[in-house]
């Protein structure tokens, strides 16, 4: 549960911080999600993810292949009645290394930093050891870290 759950809060709660769109990328659907970032050399980059897919765009309309992508942060968790739980620090890393490719490889590194409140569920508070009357509440999950994405420019 751990793996999965910081996934998804490092995704939604990056996003929240985060959120562009460019014309040639694709309508808000369920489970994608709109990172843009500023990447060294290229300029600003709108990567839109799905569960298991992420592809950029510029906004000349430029497209890009993300190979991977990682994140370092540290997640705390303030209840409504200013309870705080944490720091909690996790990283993870997602895709392929670019075998083969890696002289293409392009790195971005950008800022991940959030705040977000949600629903308390049975499942965070026990992940977070949060006391169970918690359950059903809001609490404010904020972080902070850095996030890289590696990509491959075609014709580059």
């Amino acid at each position: 549960m751990i793996r999965p759950l910081l996934a998804l809060s490092s995704a939604l709660l990056l996003a929240g911080g985060l959120v562009g769109t460019a014309a040639a990328a694709p309508k808000d659907t369920h489970n994608v999600q709109h990172i843009t970032i500023d990447c060294e050399g290229l300029g600003e980059i709108d990567v839109v993810t799905t569960e298991n897919d992420a592809t950029n765009f510029k906004p000349d309309n430029e497209i890009y292949v993300t190979k991977h992508f990682a994140f370092e942060q540290t997640i705390t968790v303030t209840t409504f009645d200013d309870e705080v739980f944490g720091p909690f620090a996790d990283s993870f890393s997602e895709g392929a290394k670019g075998k083969g490719l890696e002289s293409r490889l392009i790195e971005c590194t950008f800022p991940n930093d959030f705040s977000e409140t949600f629903t308390l569920t049975e499942g965070v508070v026990e992940f977070f050891g949060i006391p169970a009357e918690y359950i059903g509440t809001e609490a404010t999950f904020e972080g902070s870290g850095t996030g890289t994405v590696w990509i491959i420019a075609p014709g580059r």
